[in-house]
């Protein structure tokens, strides 16, 4: 569970990081991670974009095996919907 504040302050205003009002440059995101179990090897997270993913080693020779990795996620306020799959050497 975790919360993060982004800022994007204007060029042209001053630099007022701790204002929050409606009107200045805050985006709060309220983000909870669910990491799985040995059952159960999924992560799920929900905040501003929502997923499911899961990883896995995949075994080369006895000494050697590749970390992948796949997620499905989206952002239901921009209506999009990602793939994406990872690898690590």
């Amino acid at each position: 569970m975790g919360i993060t504040d982004y800022f994007f302050p204007d060029e042209t205003a001053a630099y007022e990081y701790f204002r929050y009002d409606p009107d200045y440059q805050h985006i709060m995101e309220a983000m909870l991670s669910f990491n799985g179990t040995d059952n159960i090897p999924l992560t799920f997270m929900a905040g501003v974009n929502m997923g499911i993913g899961s990883s896995k080693n995949i075994t080369v020779t006895g000494n050697y095996s590749i970390p992948v990795s796949a997620s499905l996620i989206t952002n239901p306020q921009s209506k999009g919907v990602r793939l994406v799959f990872g690898i690590s050497f």
